[in-house]
């Protein structure tokens, strides 16, 4: 996928967006969740983990109804944003000891991630890629998760939760930056239009036309209807 032009500035999207999509810190706030809960006076850790799952829940609930009125792009930088202040405000509730705070902040990020890239990552890889890309993705995202796992607690323990906080909600707005900048909407386009979307530059600056028509998957610009035509009328004349 890398090595084929038509793919690999979709293969190159989707593996940078996966890096981003856990260094949301996601899988850190999972990880730190019993660590958080802890903190909260009177609550069951059951219970605190009960109402991060509802959290997460809602994200999935009001994510497609946002969907309706807003493109998936536009949800990823809306989810960006909200993510970082979250982190970030958990990050200074934990510091002043607040940890109702911290709570509130940590179900506000669990309901962000879903609204946007936890619900809608895959799914905007199945509608611009193929099967290889999206096992590239699933590949990366796995990836990621497992390195989250091994530096966070580490993490945690020489810099503590606050500070931990802090580098993923800069993560957080990092990926959201890089969405803006590469992301390509899909709203408005055909299937077929969709599918060659990343692929568009690539064909521009191909000038080997001869190769362009060999290629039925390929979208005709006028250009290429006419060297068809002229084909065809050479064919004619001899």
């Amino acid at each position: 996928m890398f090595k084929n032009p038509k793919f690999r500035a979709c293969t190159i999207f989707v593996s940078i967006t996966a890096f981003f999509n856990q260094l949301t810190g996601i899988n850190a706030v999972v990880i730190c969740s019993t660590l958080i809960l802890e903190q909260v006076p009177g609550l069951d850790i059951t219970l605190g983990n009960d109402l991060l799952a509802a959290a997460m829940v809602l994200g999935t609930i009001i994510g497609p109804i946002l969907n309706r009125c807003i493109s998936i792009k536009n949800l990823f930088l809306i989810g960006a944003g909200l993510m970082c202040v979250a982190l970030a405000l958990a990050a200074m509730f934990n510091h002043l000891g607040l940890p109702y705070g911290l709570l509130i902040c940590v179900m506000v990020f669990h309901i962000s991630y879903q609204i946007s890239l936890g619900s809608y990552f895959f799914t905007y890889i199945a509608q611009v890629g193929n099967p290889s890309i999206n096992t590239i993705g699933v590949f990366f995202t796995w990836f990621w998760i497992l390195i989250i796992s091994l530096i966070t607690p580490p993490l945690i323990a020489n810099l503590g939760v606050s500070i931990t906080f802090w580098i993923y909600s800069g993560f957080a707005i990092g990926g959201g930056v890089y969405i803006w900048f590469q992301m390509r909407a899909t709203e408005g386009l055909s299937k077929e239009q969709i599918k060659v979307l990343y692929a568009a530059k690539t064909q521009a600056n191909t000038s080997e036309v001869g190769k362009e028509i060999a290629d039925p998957t390929l979208p005709e610009s006028v250009e290429m209807t006419s060297a068809k035509a002229l084909i065809k009328q050479s064919a004619v004349s001899s």
